[in-house]
């Protein structure tokens, strides 16, 4: 095994390296494999059972001591949404069986975090899976389109794996990028990932007064997955939360979860990468490798820095909960530029906004199981990752209960939608209505010359998607108006019960980056001129303005510097707050709703950084200074604060 290589190696110290190029590693061994799987988290290690039980030779590497990922390492022991089936169900069931072991108290379909590391380790064992851990790949050799081999750390030294075909299951595409994929990632207006989470289990009372296990799990922070320093911060950030002076008798900590809860990273551009417009529409795919089954569940608050599909999906159609359901295509698993790797795992090929939905661990571990069944079959034909018999995938994925129907909502139609826009109710409905524009455009103007009412309103919303500027006018009237909408529904509140709408007022701020025109300038500044205004009417009002500024060549540039100049002339009331908080009540002045996750824990974070680097980049885009607002960021702590500064350096 690579351990045991570790007898052949020099015990010295090796000397200080001197400046100049890296020195090429002395490797301890030399090993070649089949399958070569890098990373034994939630994906990757169903791939590499899949591999193996489909007749590789199978080495995974991975850089804790266990497999599973969150599942067995991060404390989320059950699941969220995605859909059910596949070989993760029989791993799950084994993990369930062993419960017994550590007492009962698991919540129902949940297993206990040290079961499912048992599981996979029987099944490794069962399957002939070679797994080393502490074992880190650190960088990957490359011929033309394929990667042939593999340099990875091990606690005996540098060893060198040769495969034929390699599964990426890292969770931040570190072979990928290391073979030179390209990848995409983060929100477009500030570049940031979801929050992340770490998880400890604690003692609960039960209603019988019986003390029992539970855990917490709530948004500790963001982090960059791939920045290693910044990467430690949170989870050294992530444990010091959960610091007290005194623990309450039926609240003690039991567990800290070694593993943070990553929810994203980036994502490799792969031959069909998924997008939200293919959830929302059910999109079906001749190369599928089975459903996915979920919602936009973002965890944030600020979708004025996601694209336009998602503030028309949560803001206009307040839809927070939509069922999303979809295919997912073989293709998403390849990346565009590699013929023998494939992406087992949420670095897979999807856009960043879809993987708020694509994200969960029976969506993760189905792309875990096709990335390893292909990569055998693609061994046992002597071919790549693009002439393997689709077919015959589909085929063994269907045995596993991978491919399955999934039941899912029926698809609202045109008519449907219609009627919702007629009766005022924002609902899902509203998308097949914004995605047919030749066959609904004259119903939106004519809703919208109607005037006031939340038919006019929603009609302006589509328009405005659409790019009309026959929109502007409405959308001004509401943000005059200070119009609120309805009250939400049920279907319009956020991750652990968050309130996530916002008035109509401040949708329409965000949704003039498509539609206005110079004329809504003076009702921007004029909102912008308003003592203390909140941090995301600020982000609002930049972020449309940055938009206008690239769309509008007729903006007088002057009035926009301004503008821009406004928003950051004081401190906005609640620069410093929570990752998670509701907008609306901030506007209305009423007192946060406390979550249920909420276990006093300070995450409160210096979140002015968003707001800066948006006005810096206008600035610049003007040819103004903006060195005041970018070189305090420079150094902060956070890599994912200091991100979006970096190109603003002189």
């Amino acid at each position: 095994g690579l351990a045991a290589a570790g007898a052949l190696a020099a015990t010295a110290a090796a000397p200080p390296a001197a400046p100049g190029p890296v020195p090429v590693p002395v490797f301890v061994a030399r090993r070649e494999t089949d399958v070569l799987v890098a990373g034994a988290g939630t994906g990757g290690a169903v791939a590499a059972v899949a591999a193996a039980e489909n007749g590789a030779r199978v080495l995974c590497l991975d850089l804790m001591p266990f497999a599973g990922g969150v599942g067995s390492g991060g404390g989320i022991n059950g699941y969220c949404k995605g859909a059910p089936g596949g070989l993760f169900e029989q791993i799950d069931q084994r993990a369930r069986q062993l419960c017994s072991l550590f007492g009962a108290g698991r919540p129902a379909g949940g297993w206990h975090h040290e079961t499912k590391k048992l599981a996979f380790a029987e099944r490794f064992a069962a399957a002939g899976v070679e797994f080393a851990g502490d074992t880190l790949v650190f960088d990957v050799e490359t011929e033309g389109r394929r990667v042939v081999a593999v340099h990875a750390s091990t606690p005996a030294g540098p060893v060198r794996i040769a495969a034929g075909a390699f599964v990426d299951g890292s969770g931040d595409a570190d072979l990928c990028r290391r073979a030179g994929a390209a990848c995409q990632g983060g929100r477009p207006g500030d570049g940031a990932v979801l929050t992340f989470s770490q998880v400890a289990g604690r003692t609960v009372r039960g209603k019988d007064g019986a003390i029992g296990m539970g855990s917490v799990n709530y948004d500790a922070g963001h982090v960059d997955p791939t920045d290693p320093e910044d990467f430690s911060r949170g989870r050294v950030h992530g444990v010091a939360q959960f610091l007290r002076e005194r623990y309450a008798p039926d609240s003690r900590l039991y567990y800290l979860a070694p593993v943070i809860g990553l929810r994203q990273s980036v994502h490799v551009r792969s031959d069909r990468d998924v997008t939200v417009a293919d959830l929302v529409q059910q999109r079906r795919f001749p190369d599928t490798i089975g459903p996915t089954l979920s919602f936009l569940d973002t965890h944030a608050i600020d979708f004025e820095f996601d694209d336009d599909e998602v503030v028309f999906w949560l803001w206009v159609c307040r839809n927070f909960r939509g069922e999303l359901v979809s295919d997912l295509p073989y293709r998403m698993l390849l990346p565009e530029s590699l013929d023998n790797v494939w992406v087992g795992c949420r670095a897979a090929g999807m856009s960043t906004a879809a993987a708020y939905s694509l994200r969960m661990e029976r969506d993760i571990q189905r792309l875990g199981e096709a990335a390893g069944t292909a990569a055998a079959l693609a061994v046992a034909a002597r071919c790549t990752a693009r002439r393997i018999d689709v077919a015959e995938l589909q085929k063994r994925l269907r045995a596993t209960g991978s491919i399955n129907q999934v039941q899912a909502a029926v698809l609202p139609t045109v008519a449907e939608g219609l009627a919702a826009l007629r009766a005022g109710e924002p609902n899902g409905a509203l998308w097949p209505v914004y995605a047919s524009r030749a066959e609904t455009e004259g119903d939106m103007l004519r809703l919208l010359a109607e005037g006031g009412g939340q038919s006019s309103w929603l009609a302006a919303c589509i328009l405005a998607m659409w790019g009309e500027p026959r929109a502007e006018a409405r959308l001004l009237q509401a943000i005059a108006d200070r119009e609120a909408g309805p009250e939400p529904g049920p279907a319009a509140v956020g991750a652990f019960g968050q309130r996530i709408v916002v008035p109509n007022w401040l949708t329409a701020i965000v949704l003039l980056r498509c539609c206005g025109t110079a004329r809504c300038l003076p009702v921007l500044a004029g909102v912008a001129a308003e003592p203390a205004l909140i941090l995301n009417v600020r982000t609002a009002l930049a972020l449309t303005l940055e938009r206008l500024l690239a769309r509008c060549p007729d903006l007088p540039r002057g009035e926009a510097l301004r503008l821009a100049d406004r928003l950051v002339a004081d401190e906005p009331p609640d620069r410093v707050c929570k990752p998670s908080r509701s907008l609306d009540l901030l506007l209305k002045g009423e007192p946060q709703l406390k979550l249920g996750n909420d276990i006093g824990s300070d995450v409160r974070e210096d979140h002015g950084w968003q707001l800066h680097a948006v006005v810096a980049r206008i600035r610049r885009s003007l040819g103004a200074p903006a060195d005041e607002l970018v070189k305090p960021w420079l150094a902060d702590a956070h890599a994912t604060v200091r991100r979006p500064f970096l190109p603003l350096l002189k």
